[in-house]
């Protein structure tokens, strides 16, 4: 559940820039492949990178934790929230490989299944229907305004990027006021994202730099820790609402023991 770049084009058919660059051109001479080929190995690494959350969510999980995923709600969404962002994403960076530019539609439709993963993310971390509720109206306002608003809002890209980054900032602020004990996970979770911004704002400011072209697939990797530390965060605080002191807690065996689990997180969910 990462951040769009913005060196994306902001209208449909527009050819990368960086691809053109003299000096990306000159950095993979010793390759031997030229801008083309440059821009096909990039856009499939932005798509191959974009796969690896799904999973590592998923394993932290699975380290701690012997029952079945369905037990545990707010982990189920936040895995189902970074299987929602992979499609279009990857769909957008393929097609980008194949034609040489982005487009627009597939553009709208990434930041769309972002902001519904942002809010899916905002009820895993925070395991309010308030706040969440607060997250989706700012969700639906963006969607609107994208394929509804005046055609100067449709076209740009730059405020969609903004609400996209407050969205991120709101889904992960539960770890900071929705915890009763201090979250080990916010600093690694909030540094990475710090790391992530400033690789997207130099893919936008630095398109004349060799290094321009991997920038992208750079700020996909670095997300990677963080899908990790958030499923960290959502687990414990699951735990934490069960009365579950340690993952050994949480061990089954029998299918009467797992619909007397089931029954206690109902009751933890009902009270919320």
């Amino acid at each position: 559940l990462g951040i769009p770049s913005k060196h994306r084009p902001d209208t449909p058919g527009a050819v990368l820039e960086s691809w053109h660059s003299p000096r990306a051109h000159a950095s993979f001479s010793g390759m031997k492949l030229n801008t083309r080929e440059i821009q096909i190995v990039s856009e499939t690494l932005n798509a191959l990178t974009m796969l690896p959350p799904v999973f590592i969510a998923f394993m932290a999980y699975r380290c701690e934790v012997k029952r079945p995923l369905r037990l545990f709600r707010g982990t189920l969404l936040f895995v189902v929230a970074e299987i929602v962002v992979t499609p279009m994403a990857v769909s957008s960076h393929v097609y980008s490989a194949i034609t040489s530019h982005y487009s627009e539609a597939l553009l709208k439709a990434d930041q769309s299944a972002i902001s519904l993963a942002s809010v899916i993310a905002a009820y895993s971390l925070s395991l309010s229907w308030r706040f969440t509720g607060a997250v989706a109206i700012l969700a639906a306002i963006m969607n609107a305004l994208m394929f509804f608003g005046p055609e100067q809002l449709q076209e740009d890209t730059e405020w969609r990027s903004a609400i996209v980054f407050c969205l991120v900032l709101l889904y992960m602020s539960p770890m900071v006021w929705a915890r009763d004990t201090w979250d080990p996970n916010i600093v690694p979770a909030f540094c990475i994202l710090g790391g992530g911004g400033l690789l997207a704002g130099l893919s936008e400011v630095d398109k004349e730099n060799e290094l321009s072209a991997i920038y992208h697939p750079m700020f996909h990797v670095i997300l990677w820790p963080q899908a990790y530390f958030l499923a960290k965060s959502v687990l414990h605080n699951e735990m934490r609402m069960l009365n579950m002191d340690a993952p050994c807690d949480i061990s089954c065996s029998t299918s009467d023991e797992e619909s007397q689990f089931t029954e206690r997180t109902d009751e933890a969910f009902l009270k919320r």
